[in-house]
């Protein structure tokens, strides 16, 4: 008598997860831990005891976290050269790095980082915007995300972080709106154009506070991003300048592709609309459903490409910035020869 092959499966235990995000990124990640379905909140650290989540162990202290936590991951929130700290620890003890981006404050910083979890063989990953709706942005085109936008635009407008805040410092974070705030946006260029020839950016203050003391990152950028074919795309990023707005167009020889946070759609060259579609929301639960199936080993993500895209985008967020202090084009491809990481090609 033959026995039919049982077909029961067996779900994977949720990733056994520590928190490491101040009162002021912690809500939205807990939120988003919760939602995902895949993780567990085992430890937390950066908020007081009586604000930490019910059923986590709260530490006071990130090394006794990393080291007595029983976490298979972290997921970092907070200010850049904190998280960066935590996720070199965290790294060198094999345990996997999710961060809310950017990733560091720099080129250097950046692989530096990926160079470590490659060596110690553990899966480190910034959100990204551009995983998630790249197929929308593919069937709109109706060919791969690399159709050529001969000249792109930018625009971003949001709100600025109080004067408390780790985004408002220089040292914590290593950029303001346009490091914080256009980095999804520069992303998805990127996956179209890819890496620009050069880059000439100014920054500054625009609007005066409530308070005398200024931020320490920029309220304002504006940059002239130009490509080896001569091709160009021009980004505009603001603190406290309403309307908030925050869009991409990519306008190509036969159409425009306008991407926001809802929607992606074309139009025609006389401005008439082609196709418009929804694109995903909530996106942080997402994320880290993702993160805990690239840790298990159970989903097929091209880790490697959202690395590179992640790095080409602190290739022109450092270029960027040193333009600003120079008031000269700088060269991304510089930045790629000094850290002997290989520019991706087009």
């Amino acid at each position: 008598m033959s026995v039919a092959p049982s077909t029961n499966t067996t779900e994977p235990a949720p990733l056994r997860v520590g928190l490491v995000a101040p009162a002021e990124d912690a809500p939205a990640l807990l939120e988003a831990i919760e939602r995902s379905g895949s993780l567990h909140l085992a430890a937390q650290v950066g908020v007081a005891q009586q604000q930490a989540a019910a059923g986590a162990t709260w530490f006071d202290d990130v090394r006794s976290l990393l080291a007595s936590g029983g976490i298979e991951a972290v997921v970092l929130g907070g200010s850049c050269r904190g998280a960066i700290q935590v996720a070199r620890a965290a790294i060198e003890r094999g345990i996997h790095v999710w961060r809310i981006p950017p990733l560091a404050r720099s080129f250097a910083e950046t692989t530096d980082l990926l160079h470590a979890a490659g060596e110690h063989e553990v899966v480190l990953m910034t959100a990204s915007w551009w995983e998630h709706c790249r197929e929308t942005v593919r069937a709109l085109l109706r060919a791969d995300e690399g159709t050529r936008a001969s000249f792109s635009e930018i625009r971003i407008s949001a709100v600025g972080p109080p004067l408390q805040s780790w985004r408002a410092s220089q040292v914590d974070a290593g950029g303001g709106v346009l490091a914080l705030d256009a980095g999804a946006y520069l992303e998805c260029l990127v996956a179209l154009r890819g890496v620009p020839e050069s880059v000439t950016a100014t920054t500054g203050r625009c609007r005066p506070r409530a308070t005398p003391t200024p931020r320490e990152t920029e309220d304002f950028a504006a940059a002239i991003l130009r490509f080896s074919d001569g091709d160009g795309a021009v980004i505009a990023a603001m603190w406290d300048v309403p309307p908030y707005d925050a869009h991409g167009l990519f306008h190509g020889g036969a159409l425009t592709l306008r991407i926001d946070r809802r929607r992606a759609a074309t139009t025609n060259t006389a401005g008439a609309l082609i196709e418009e579609r929804e694109l995903p929301g909530d996106l942080l639960p997402r994320e880290l459903s993702q993160f805990a199936a690239a840790v298990r080993g159970g989903e097929a993500l091209n880790i490697s490409a959202r690395h590179e895209r992640q790095v080409a985008v602190a290739s022109i967020l450092e270029t960027a910035y040193l333009s600003a202090r120079t008031g000269q084009p700088e060269v991304p491809r510089q930045l790629y020869e000094a850290q002997k990481w290989t520019e991706p090609k087009r």
